[in-house]
């Protein structure tokens, strides 16, 4: 038994070295600039190993984007299991931006392949790419129906707070992950997306009181109408 762990351990230690490695490659050179050759000479193993852990190099690439996602969709889903409101799932969903600044290059790999930058397909990946914005969506969808969102589209609206977090991410990738100016642009990042997509409080008129004077002369029709119109332009304005 102890043998076979042990075994299953060096199986795992040797993929992962293939996938992380494989990972700074196709970030720095691109899918079809990399072949297993330059994996296997970087890896320091034979290219024949690789081939015991991955079909191709296309699964090599697949395998890492899949891999990545699969980790951040179960990080989200653990943090939304624990929070207690909508408002604390959306911040929630926000450790997007500090995951993707972890693993920079997934991030940037992810890129090309989300721009359609590298022409290959798996099913499973564009599968994975959108269980990541069904839970923003879902999110979105839930804060609008318990009225702490604005009326959004919210299709258009998760792609632009996705393309928000990407943003952030590309003009941090030369920050440590520990940076304090990390954490501070995380909470703004959060900041900026709430207020956008918040509905506004409105002042409740509850016990307030409108103390409207007049002279006798102002005692007619056409006044009392003035009045009343400024009343309400006043409660309006409160409301807003």
């Amino acid at each position: 038994m102890k043998v076979n762990i042990e075994q299953q351990t060096y199986k795992r230690d040797k993929r992962n070295l293939i996938l992380d490695i494989s990972a700074k490659l196709f970030s720095e050179y691109g899918f079809h600039e990399v072949n297993m050759e330059m994996i296997a000479h970087a890896a320091g193993i034979a290219k024949g190993t690789i081939y015991n852990y991955f079909k191709s190099k296309e699964d090599v690439y697949f395998t890492i984007n899949e891999t990545r996602l699969e980790k951040l969709i179960s990080e989200l889903e653990k943090k939304f299991e624990k929070e207690a409101s909508i408002i604390e799932n959306l911040r929630g969903f926000i450790h997007v931006f500090m995951f993707l600044l972890k693993y920079k290059d997934f991030f940037l790999i992810f890129q090309r392949t989300r721009l359609k930058k590298q022409k290959l397909k798996s099913k499973n990946l564009e599968d994975l790419i959108q269980k990541l914005k069904d839970l923003l969506a879902n999110i979105l969808k839930e804060g609008i129906e318990k009225k702490e969102f604005k009326d959004l589209d919210i299709c258009f609206t998760a792609d632009i707070i996705l393309g928000m977090i990407y943003s952030g991410v590309l003009r941090n990738l030369d920050r440590d992950l520990h940076d304090e100016r990390l954490q501070r642009e995380r909470e703004e990042l959060f900041g900026l997306v709430l207020d956008t997509i918040r509905t506004k409080e409105k002042t409740s008129l509850n016990n307030i009181t409108i103390l409207i004077t007049r002279t006798k002369e102002q005692n007619n029709t056409r006044t009392k109408f003035v009045i009343l119109l400024s009343c309400y332009f006043v409660l309006m304005i409160i409301n807003c």
